[in-house]
């Protein structure tokens, strides 16, 4: 104790008030699907030999679109404005009543604010991932596990992300590729228009690449998936958490054959004795010991359909 405290009185430095430089670093979560989309234009690169890249920058308008009619000097009033807290707000949106019954609320019932997206699968504490359930309901809603009723709004995460990093992404793409063609929203949604093509993502790309009448593939799916799972450990009997650091061999997301049929696997769990894997409709479980063949995936997954699936190296 004394020695910390002897540490903390660092009188003999110089004042450290203007040495801290502005860094032009984004924030961690932005950062890592930033290296993700680099990683898999590089993987693409040393597969097939590509020479221009053409790459839509878009900024967008959230408040815009979520009211199209807005005007200027609506955009410094939020969705608050005009309440006393977020509850008011959320009271008179779903005119005082549980999203769950439909019923308003009742003497010795409150409400309860809940997330129908949770924090754990990326929802957020925007008032549009927010609804209103009476204290039974609640529980009632995680006991029987009744997530699935709730209606759930956007949460514009993947417009935010893009508005955010679509300059530093042209200009790690341009040390990749020295023939970097940039377009805008309102361009892709005219060529879009012109070929009578509806509004999806594999379409935007196909206009975006110049694509009038080439033939087609299927739209494919790309997956990333985790090296490690080192999570925390809860429900210990009373102990305190611990984080788990042992590396199965069995990784989620891998392929494992079991009584030749092949799964894909969920967990480990037992000290890595037992296997938990996925088939079409259900989960099941497996020991170790009759895995027959284990096909290891490490990094992406390419995902043609969702009935066939082939692993990238």
């Amino acid at each position: 104790m004394y020695r910390r405290n002897r540490r903390n009185k660092l009188w003999y430095r110089k004042p450290r008030f203007l040495n801290r430089k502005k860094t032009k670093s984004l924030p961690p979560s932005l950062e890592h699907k930033l290296n993700s989309h680099l990683r898999m234009v590089k993987k693409i690169l040393s597969y097939i030999p590509i020479s221009k890249i053409n790459l839509e920058v878009a900024n967008f308008d959230i408040q815009k679109i979520k009211k199209p009619q807005i005007e200027s000097f609506q955009y410094q009033r939020g969705n608050l404005y005009g309440y006393q807290n977020l509850k008011a707000y959320l009271t008179e949106r779903e005119q005082a009543k549980c999203q769950l019954c439909s019923k308003k609320s009742t003497k010795g019932n409150s409400f309860r604010i809940h997330h129908i997206i949770p924090r754990k699968e990326g929802g957020t504490n925007k008032p549009n991932n927010l609804s209103l359930l009476h204290e039974k309901c609640h529980d009632k809603l995680h006991s029987k596990k009744l997530l699935h009723l709730l209606k759930k709004n956007k949460q514009f995460k993947s417009e935010t992300f893009m508005s955010n990093i679509r300059w530093r992404l042209a200009a790690e793409l341009k040390k990749r590729c020295s023939d970097l063609s940039l377009s805008f929203g309102y361009m892709t949604k005219i060529k879009r228009n012109s070929l009578k093509l509806v509004k999806k993502h594999h379409d935007d790309a196909f206009v975006i690449a110049n694509g009038s009448s080439e033939q087609r593939i299927q739209p494919s799916l790309f997956l990333q998936k985790r090296k490690n799972n080192r999570t925390l450990q809860l429900n210990r009997k009373g102990l305190k958490p611990s984080i788990r650091r042992q590396r199965y061999k069995c990784q989620p997301k891998d392929t494992v054959q079991v009584q030749n049929k092949k799964y894909e696997v969920i967990g480990i769990f037992n000290k890595g004795q037992w296997l938990r894997v996925r088939n079409k409709t259900k989960s099941l479980n497996f020991p170790i010991k009759k895995i027959e063949k284990h096909y290891y995936n490490n990094g992406w997954q390419f995902i043609p359909s969702l009935k066939e699936r082939v692993f990238l190296p």
